[in-house]
């Protein structure tokens, strides 16, 4: 992944579908439990956790370096958001309104 439009289309993807969508925690395996987003175990996503899950970098990682696609990322989740972080305010939020996150902030960065 090399743009940030990328990294949110694949990362929409890996949650298109409800099932594949967590609460709660970053990535959870097919029998709930919390996991890491880059594990081959996860099933399922959080929007923030999808987002590391497709560019690879750790979520606990310090600075985050060389990590500007994910980062420009989660910062266009943030601005659809209308205030604070998509991490902080996703659990309340519905898959409907997840994907219709993600759909803006791929639209906000314009055809491919």
């Amino acid at each position: 992944m090399t743009t940030v439009r990328e990294v949110l289309i694949a990362a929409r993807a890996k949650i298109a579908q409800p099932w594949r969508r967590c609460r709660g925690a970053m990535a959870r395996d097919s029998l709930g439990n919390e996991v890491d987003p880059r594990s081959d175990s996860a099933a399922s996503f959080s929007a923030e956790g999808s987002v590391f899950a497709i560019t690879g970098v750790d979520p606990e990682g310090s600075g985050f370096e060389g990590a500007e696609p994910t980062l420009a990322a989660l910062h266009a989740l943030d601005e659809q958001v209308g205030g604070g972080r998509i991490g902080k305010r996703e659990d309340g939020m519905s898959h409907a309104e997840i994907l219709s996150l993600f759909d803006r902030a791929i639209a906000a960065r314009g055809a491919a």
